[in-house]
């Protein structure tokens, strides 16, 4: 078998995401196969339904920035599920619906029990900072304008919601919030909401 090409890896200047920080701290190796040389399992089911349902939420807060309100209204998000669900692909139909079913539920859930204090002012914030060097780079879920400053929200589809101290040592929490001082002012909070958990 002839050997691959002689040239690193890594190279000496790139950009790292928070996500691609965290994969690098759990491991370095498993970074390096998946991020750096595309080698990961395909795309599963649950990345997928968390795709679809940060898109009805861009979506349905785009609509209401500059409005006044905190939220847009429930009925108008179920109506960009079932919009956004018209090109979802989980396999057959059946589990289609089950899974607009989910996000319905999990929509619905958020929304009766809005935990945001602010307005939103952005969504899919696209953020940059250099750190040590580093260019990173992310895309912050939604912004929002209070009396005192700035909430940076971080939408999660999962189940499992991180500890307060899981949360405290969140890299992506911890950039987003450095970005958004560095550009736009004071953060008095940066938050993952979890609306398919019992906790935010």
């Amino acid at each position: 078998i002839e050997p691959g090409p002689d040239r690193p890896v890594m190279i000496e200047s790139f950009r790292l995401s928070p996500s691609q920080a965290d994969s690098y701290e759990k491991c370095p190796r498993r970074y390096v196969l998946e991020r750096r040389l595309r080698l990961g399992d395909a795309t599963s089911v649950y990345s997928h339904f968390g795709e679809l349902t940060h898109d009805v939420l861009e979506r349905a807060e785009r609509e209401v920035i500059g409005s006044g309100l905190r939220h847009a209204p429930l009925p108008r998000v179920i109506e960009i599920v079932d919009e956004v669900w018209d090109g979802a692909d989980f396999g057959t139909s059946e589990l289609n619906d089950a899974w607009r079913r989910k996000a319905s539920e999990m929509l619905q859930k958020l929304y009766e029990n809005w935990p945001g204090k602010g307005e939103p002012v952005e969504v899919e914030l696209d953020v940059e900072s250099e750190i040590a060097g580093v260019r990173w780079v992310g895309r912050i879920d939604r912004l929002e304008k209070t009396d005192s400053g700035y909430r940076v929200v971080d939408y999660k589809s999962g189940t499992r919601a991180p500890t307060k101290d899981e949360a405290a040592e969140s890299i992506q929490l911890a950039f987003y919030t450095l970005a958004v001082e560095q550009t736009k002012g004071d953060v008095v909070a940066s938050e993952m909401w979890f609306p398919r958990a019992n906790t935010k």
